[in-house]
């Protein structure tokens, strides 16, 4: 039987890390609808506006439970990277590496929901710029990545996939992550 680095933590007495299973379920649930949801605008060649709400719907519950993530965090002891405060007074790490993650779900599902009316893939520079103030490079490279991989596959509801015009707001989310990711580099090498 194969066991994980969780196991040998709680033999030692340590708590457990990552996400927990429901948290991890809504997550992929809600890529997986919105996942879907893209497909079936390619097969359609439209966005119809239920297709739309529902995987916007989808997405906007894995952000609210990912806001409510049990504070597992807060067993590791105030020493414990989540809960140390971050760049911004009186935000810890952990807190502002949601909020990065989520405000980029919530800018996906806004621009999923409008079609080709309105294109949002700039805003989810949002996400990086926000890990940036974690001083946490991997964090911050983490969110970038994410915002990334969102604006590719909003290429397709927003009818530019693979056009001039996606890979101009890819370059720039790209940039930005880079930026952002070097920032955040630096001020991890000065606050440890």
């Amino acid at each position: 039987m194969v066991r994980g680095p969780d196991h040998a933590r709680a033999r030692a007495g340590l708590p457990r890390t990552g996400l927990g299973r429901i948290s991890g379920t809504a997550i992929i649930a809600g890529y997986l609808a919105f996942v879907t949801a893209l497909l079936i605008t390619v097969a359609q060649e439209s966005v119809r506006p239920a297709t739309a709400v529902f995987s916007a719907a989808v997405i906007a519950a894995a952000g609210a439970l990912l806001l409510t993530w049990p504070r597992r965090a807060a067993a590791v002891g105030r020493g414990g990277l989540w809960q140390r405060e971050s760049v911004l007074p009186g935000w810890s790490i952990g807190r502002l590496w949601r909020l990065s993650l989520i405000s980029c779900g919530i800018i996906a599902a806004c621009d999923a929901a409008s079609g080709p009316h309105l294109v949002l893939i700039g805003l989810l520079t949002l996400g990086p710029v926000a890990a940036l103030l974690t001083a946490r490079w991997t964090l911050t490279a983490a969110a970038g990545c994410l915002a990334v991989a969102l604006g590719v596959a909003l290429g397709v509801p927003d009818q530019i996939f693979a056009t001039v015009t996606h890979y101009v707001f890819l370059a720039v989310v790209v940039a930005v992550g880079t930026t952002a990711t070097a920032g955040a580099a630096v001020l991890q090498h000065q606050r440890p």
